[in-house]
């Protein structure tokens, strides 16, 4: 029973600092935007860089998102997001705390913390390729659901036509971060499992 909690909770705390690198590069890399928004066809790089920057200091420290760029109902709407995003903030850094001081408690010698990991590993990588699977499959489902549980209003249904924000992030831009996301997990858990199978060996 210990070690099925040691494992859970080595599996959540990994995947949890994967996702937040990822996750602060959306928010904070310039390039690693272009570089996404380069691989949508439809969406013109100049106008979504210029979006980006401002979320970017939005979110980090708060300037004021311009009127000039963004429709009154966008600014509504990127201050849920704003909200969302201090709690994710809070939330991530007390559960991955709260996790770490398990995981010592669990896991006291050097053995049991390779073999726990090696195993944690392996649960990400199945999750991964669930869920990734999933996704794929469903994402436009899984996009307009995501968004009606964390949003207690319509805001977020944007016309791009109309509005910059959805040009900018288009479903098909988050579809692309997923996906590389996913790939990035993936890449670490083999990486991780190759270095700890010969450890233990």
């Amino acid at each position: 029973m210990r070690s099925r909690i040691a494992v859970f909770c080595i599996g959540i705390l990994l995947t949890m600092l994967i996702l937040s690198v990822f996750c602060s590069l959306l928010i904070n890399s310039r390039s690693y935007a272009d570089f996404i928004f380069k691989r949508i066809a439809f969406v013109e790089t100049e106008e979504s860089l210029a979006v980006h920057d401002a979320i970017q200091d939005y979110l980090n420290i708060g300037t004021p998102l311009s009127s000039n760029l963004f429709t009154e109902r966008e600014i509504h709407h990127m201050r849920d997001v704003w909200s969302l995003v201090q709690l994710l903030r809070r939330g991530t850094a007390v559960l991955c705390g709260t996790l770490c001081i398990i995981v010592v408690f669990l896991a006291p010698t050097c053995k049991e913390w390779a073999l726990y990991v090696q195993r944690a590993l392996f649960f990400i990588s199945s999750c991964v390729v669930i869920v990734g699977g999933m996704c794929y499959f469903f994402f436009d489902s899984l996009f307009i659901t995501f968004h009606r549980i964390l949003f207690t209003n319509d805001l977020w249904l944007l016309d791009p036509a109309q509005h910059a924000l959805i040009r900018a992030y288009p479903p098909e831009f988050f579809f692309t971060f997923c996906l590389y996301a996913a790939f990035g997990l993936l890449s670490v858990s083999s990486i991780g499992l190759f270095f700890l199978r010969r450890r233990i060996i």
